[in-house]
């Protein structure tokens, strides 16, 4: 699914008040938690239609190991909407958690000095957990003590008990318990996005509209014609040629140019080697059958491309 179709359907699931569960699915380093944070963000403070939940929390499951450990996340995390994309504040928690009954169970936990007073405390909040946006990112990411059946089982808790909308982001690629994941996914998830943005609009997230200049648009255009497929890749050699370029500044143009290019294929060698080597064996074997009409298109591209790889390889 394009980046489009994707926001497109973030932003129906942001405005819609009945509590569901958002799968986004794709692989690592493809601007999945980027486009989550953007179209939330616009829709929180630039947009004429509100979000459906006043309050938000945004947690990592990176080396999380107990459902105990995504409460307390989620409790410290949590901001009402109008506060997303800004800095944290502890004046976010307390307004939060000033109101209702419940709130009363809280502070009586947190004023009880004892070995189990911070998860009396998390458990108190979690009663205030109702009527939430939370987005849990890095399943695939979480510690080798928590199963992902039991990230799932919580996540239906929070939407059919606390009345919480929660999208659940991920690369299924990588879990470790994948086949046990997909046996209950379809039974918790509502909505399904898969998401699998073309090159040219990785690089595009990568290096966004307002950051772009001669130097960027170099190292872009290299991106997507050698078809690197990760954000953070295509960031680390910007930063690369960035930092080299006043060291050649005294040169024409075309040395930037041919150090770019360099830099950009050995960066992408060095930082994802098998997605390099494989992208030119692809390319390589798409040279064969030139005299094939049906593959006349394909194989020029594939020597195009081969060639490429072998001229910046030799530079």
């Amino acid at each position: 699914m394009s980046v489009q179709n994707v926001r497109n359907a973030i932003e129906r699931f942001l405005r819609d008040e009945k509590p569901q569960v958002l799968c986004i699915r794709g692989a690592w380093g493809t601007g999945k938690t980027y486009t989550w944070d953007d179209v939330l963000g616009h829709l929180a403070h630039h947009s004429t239609k509100s979000l459906a939940f006043e309050n938000y929390a945004r947690v990592s499951l990176f080396g999380l190991n107990s459902i105990q450990e995504i409460k307390r996340e989620i409790f410290q995390a949590s901001k009402p909407a109008s506060k997303i994309g800004k800095e944290f504040d502890p004046k976010d928690l307390k307004d939060l958690y000033s109101t209702g009954k419940s709130s009363n169970l809280l502070f009586k936990a947190l004023s009880v000095w004892s070995e189990n007073a911070m998860d009396a405390a998390i458990e108190a909040a979690n009663l205030l957990a109702r009527n939430q946006l939370i987005c849990i990112d890095d399943l695939e990411r979480k510690g080798a003590d928590l199963r992902s059946v039991d990230v799932l089982g919580y996540i239906s808790h929070l939407r059919d008990v606390r009345n919480c909308s929660v999208a659940l982001l991920l690369n299924d690629e990588e879990l470790e318990d994948k086949d046990e994941f997909e046996s209950y996914l379809e039974k918790v998830v509502d909505l399904y996005v898969r998401f699998e943005p073309t090159c040219q609009e990785i690089a595009d997230i990568a290096v966004p509209e307002r950051e772009r200049d001669e130097v960027s648009n170099l190292v872009r255009t290299n991106a997507v014609k050698l078809g690197i497929t990760n954000v953070r890749v295509i960031q680390k050699i910007l930063r690369l040629v960035r930092d080299l370029v006043p060291m050649i500044s005294q040169y024409s143009f075309q040395v930037t140019k041919s150090a770019a290019a360099t830099i950009t294929l050995m960066g992408w060698s060095y930082l994802q080697p098998e997605q390099a080597q494989h992208a030119r064996s692809s390319a390589t074997r798409r040279c064969r059958g030139a005299d094939h009409p049906e593959n006349r298109q394909k194989t020029a591209e594939g020597l195009a491309q081969a060639a490429l790889y072998d001229a910046w390889a030799c530079k």
